[in-house]
């Protein structure tokens, strides 16, 4: 009898034991699947932010890699961004889409493909600002992104809802895009200084 009651104290475990267990894993899975969601579905400003910066070094790629100017086409009205096939002269035209880069890629012409993405729904463009002139009423807008990995200078400043906007910035001696938080800012229009 005693051989009984130790083997039925040592074998598996209570149930509160196991409720305690399933009440852990309930409560990190529910902490978790948040946090995962939105990073499997990015949308709003998350996107809108990784359509222009890859636009930006998509165009600037092919400008470095066939030694020619490239156009990186916006269109505000639309919300939407172009690089269009260009060819390389005496350098070999087909240059393939990075796959961290591609988002439309179409094999017209030489092969070369092109980028093209739209912004996500919900965003607004504040600011287009190439050169220091002002695009955002415009039907196009065209930033040249050079051989030697320089480029026009280009503000860009996007809103979702009553967030605070996002401004994307390129350097003209890098081509680079840098992007930041504006904080106290109402419209726009202070930020043109």
């Amino acid at each position: 009898m005693r051989r009984d009651c130790q083997s039925r104290h040592s074998s598996g475990f209570t149930l509160i034991e196991l409720m305690v267990v399933i009440g852990i894993a309930a409560v990190m899975m529910g902490l978790a699947v948040p946090y995962a969601y939105n990073m499997l579905n990015k949308k709003g400003m998350h996107h809108a932010i990784e359509v222009v910066t890859k636009a930006c070094q998509y165009a600037r790629a092919q400008a470095i890699f066939k030694g020619v100017p490239v156009d990186l086409k916006i269109y505000p009205q639309r919300g939407g961004f172009r690089v269009p096939n260009v060819s390389s002269g005496d350098r070999d035209a087909s240059m393939p889409t990075p796959p961290s880069l591609r988002s439309t890629q179409d094999n017209e012409g030489s092969g070369s493909g092109f980028y093209s993405a739209t912004l996500p729904p919900g965003i607004q463009i504040q600011m287009v600002d190439i050169n220091y002139t002002e695009y955002k009423d415009a039907e196009e807008a065209v930033v040249r992104f050079y051989p030697n990995g320089t480029s026009d200078k280009l503000t860009f400043v996007m809103r979702e809802g009553e967030k605070k906007p996002r401004k994307i910035s390129l350097e003209v001696i890098t081509a680079l895009p840098d992007v930041e938080v504006i904080e106290g800012v109402a419209n726009a229009e202070e930020l043109i200084q």
